[in-house]
Formats: structure tokens, C-alpha cells, sequence
């Protein structure tokens, strides 16, 4: 969807979360179900948004939006629509990853690969990441930190 944004010059936070929940399609209608709660939910802040002229300001708003922002909505479709198993399986990949001979940043590539689906916290996955980088990184003379906080 970022791209979809990106790319159409869409960077207003309401208008990427309309253009989303209309696009939610799915086959078990589990998708299309949830997007329609949203939209139920949306649909008043949006009326009332479109009479605005300016800025902005949902403070001062009767009808509040169902998300505070485009992160937020995809956080909780995330947690929606993650199943346990799959929660099950990146949690299962994340304790048993480890950088063994691979480069430091191919290490990093799986391990954001499946740290959004597992839903642990950032103290968690510090510590995970920690454990299944190679000793010689964590005591090489010179070494670098690794950005750690700002990509968790």
C-alpha cells in the first residue's frame, strides 16, 4: 500500500485510511467483514471531515476517526488478521535464528522478516537478536552498534 501511496502523492493520513478499507477484499469474508466495521465506523468522522476546510484538528472533532493514524490502522490489522499459528511459527523462527556463518546484515533481514508477526515487545527482541548473532560480532574490537532501537 506505501507504494500505492507514494506513488499516487497520497500522504493525507484519512485519505490513506479510506483508500485501504476500500480496498480489503477476502474470500472467507473475514477481511470484508472487518473492513466494513471500519468503514461503518469511519464513515461519520469522514462527512464530517470533507466540511472542513484547512488543517485538520480531530481534537476538536464530534465524530473521532476508528485510528489516530495510517501506522496505527495497519498495526491493528495486524493483529487482526495474524492467526495464532502464524504468531506461533515467527516466534519459532525468532528463538532459533541464528547468523552462524551469514553476514551481520542477512542475519537482520530475516530477523525483521518475523519480528512484526511475532507481537513481542522491543525489550524482547533485543534480547533474541542478541542471542542469535555470532559471539565474534558482539566482541569484535571497533564494532559498531548495531541500530537496534531505531528499526525495532
Amino acid at each position: 500500500m506505501m507504494l500505492f501511496f507514494q506513488s499516487n502523492n497520497i500522504s493525507k493520513e484519512w485519505e490513506r485510511i479510506k483508500i485501504a478499507l476500500g480496498k480489503i477484499r477476502g474470500k472467507d469474508n473475514r477481511a470484508q467483514q472487518w473492513a466494513d466495521t471500519q468503514i461503518r465506523k469511519f464513515l461519520p468522522f469522514q462527512k464530517e471531515w470533507k466540511g472542513t476546510s484547512g488543517e485538520l484538528d480531530i481534537s476538536t472533532m464530534i465524530n473521532k476517526p476508528p485510528f489516530d493514524s495510517w501506522e496505527k490502522m495497519a498495526d491493528e490489522m495486524a493483529q487482526f488478521f495474524i492467526l495464532t499459528e502464524t504468531q506461533t511459527h515467527a516466534i519459532d523462527k525468532l528463538t532459533k535464528l541464528k547468523q552462524g556463518n551469514r553476514l551481520l546484515e542477512d542475519f537482520w533481514s530475516e530477523f525483521v522478516t518475523w519480528k512484526k508477526l511475532s507481537g513481542y515487545n522491543e525489550v524482547a527482541l533485543v534480547g533474541l537478536f542478541k542471542k542469535g548473532i555470532h559471539l565474534a560480532v558482539m566482541r569484535a574490537p571497533g564494532r559498531k552498534e548495531f541500530p537496534m532501537h531505531s528499526h525495532i
